[in-house]
């Protein structure tokens, strides 16, 4: 989006007032951004207004930088609100990522790995839903029209695809994770399995949602590993992100991702510092890290997705992964004119959600499940503690689910049963495209437009 010929003078104009020295300073930041937005603008924008330049306070800034960062990739800031859509999702995760668990082992010291099934069942609503959530499809293929991304707006799981916009994402192969960057600034990255990175922004604008470019870049993976096409045989299978506020970080992010592994007890991950504005990690910040196979099954693919939050005032670290079990690449049949609890389609898909707690180091698995292979998960939390877990199935041609795991201290209560609703039967009945094409691999927390969006629709 380019800025109009009164923008860039208004735009010039205000610059020079700001900065006359040419240094980013927050004198200079509180009378730019008020004038440029037209409001009173609250004090954590000033952060989210540095993030999005890539520079920090007291760095040197240009007009150029400005104009180009602002408005050659769409207004981020404009119709932000003073609070966050849902709740304090700033304030989550505040640790030192490298010295809480640096090197450490994901799913390593389990306590129960004989743990029972959790019962399944699907209902037509789930009223504790939330709403706004993005979620993220793994199309792959020649057609472009596939959905790629989506928003839940209904309890009933129904999803509202998003297909305008410029960001390449919209036609990305295999993506497998999401992550909310900034909920008032409308910024996420997606990522596919072959760690293609796309950061981009939501804009909400006449009852529409649009994806706008920022950037996209590369994830590390191991020297062994290809990314050139996800038909190689040794082509690396990343599935699980999650995206955590570190204060050891220059732009006070830092992100995890894993390699999903199978057929075999172990696989990799590693951690880095984030920059938003490039989609890029610095490499010299890279920790690595095993992830062990909680179930000790090689059948089951050892990393799915994963969610945490921190504890302890930042000093501890709980989290959530689950372990996913595909029959339908060992040759089990599924019931297509039946759902997911279904006999036959239990002992096609097998999920495990577990829990690792730094520093100890200790893992619980959580939850067992026959029917849903589990691909992607959201953190649910309340004053700084997990409450719950949003799961979300990827189970071909049955589709996909929605289910609330709720936990009570990092665990949820024994003998519950964990109810579904089916986004993809609902979104595919209000869209017209196959239930198949809805096989959720990630998802992350709402924004102000897609909550925009929910009240738009709602």
């Amino acid at each position: 989006m380019q800025c109009s010929k009164h923008e860039h003078a208004l735009c010039q104009k205000d610059f020079q007032e700001a900065f006359p020295d040419g240094v980013l300073d927050e004198k200079g930041m509180q009378v730019l951004l008020p004038a440029l937005l037209g409001r009173e603008v609250a004090e954590r924008e000033y952060v989210i207004f540095e993030h999005l330049l890539g520079l920090k306070r007291g760095s040197p800034i240009t007009l150029e930088q400005y104009v180009g960062k602002l408005y050659g990739k769409g207004r981020y800031l404009e119709g932000s609100s003073p609070e966050p859509a849902n709740g304090p999702a700033a304030e989550k995760n505040h640790i030192n990522a490298c010295e809480v668990f640096g090197g450490s082992p994901v799913g390593g010291n389990v306590c129960n790995p004989d743990a029972e099934v959790t019962p399944l069942g699907i209902v037509e609503s789930l009223p504790l839903l939330q709403l706004g959530v993005v979620v993220v499809f793994d199309n792959k293929g020649k057609d472009d029209t596939a959905p790629r991304i989506g928003v839940v707006t209904r309890h009933t799981g129904e999803s509202y695809v998003i297909s305008k916009g410029n960001s390449p994402v919209l036609t990305s192969q295999d993506l497998e994770c999401v992550q909310l960057v900034d909920p008032q600034a409308n910024l996420y990255f997606a990522t596919t399995s072959l760690g293609r990175m796309y950061t981009f922004t939501l804009v909400f604008s006449d009852g529409d949602l649009e994806c706008v470019d920022v950037a996209q870049g590369q994830l590390p993976v191991p020297p062994n590993e290809s990314t050139a096409s996800w038909k190689d045989a040794n082509r690396c299978n990343i599935e699980a992100t999650w995206l955590m506020h570190d204060a050891l970080s220059p732009t006070g992010k830092t992100v995890f991702w894993a390699g999903r592994g199978g057929d075999a007890l172990s696989s990799w991950y590693k951690c880095a510092h984030y920059n938003p504005q490039t989609a890029s990690v610095d490499e010299d910040s890279v920790i690595d890290g095993c992830v062990n196979n909680v179930l000790g099954n090689p059948d089951y693919r050892t990393i799915s997705c994963m969610d945490g939050i921190a504890v302890n005032g930042g000093t501890g670290v709980q989290l959530f992964f689950a372990s996913a079990y595909d029959g339908e690449e060992k040759g089990h049949d599924l019931d297509l004119a039946n759902d997911q609890t279904d006999a036959d389609n239990r002992r096609a898909f097998k999920s495990a959600i577990a829990r690792t707690d730094w520093p100890s180091g200790e893992t619980t698995v959580i939850a067992r499940y026959e029917g849903a292979k589990i691909e992607a998960m959201q953190l649910i939390e309340s004053g700084g503690k997990a409450t719950g877990l949003a799961l979300f199935s990827d189970d071909e041609g049955l589709g996909s689910l929605i289910g609330l795991l709720p936990l009570a201290e990092g665990s949820p209560p024994a003998g519950a049963t964990t109810e579904f609703v089916d986004l993809a039967k609902n979104t595919s009945a209000s869209t017209g495209v196959h239930k198949k094409k809805y096989g959720t691999s990630g998802a992350s927390n709402a924004c102000d437009a897609t909550m925009a969006l929910v009240k738009h629709k709602s």
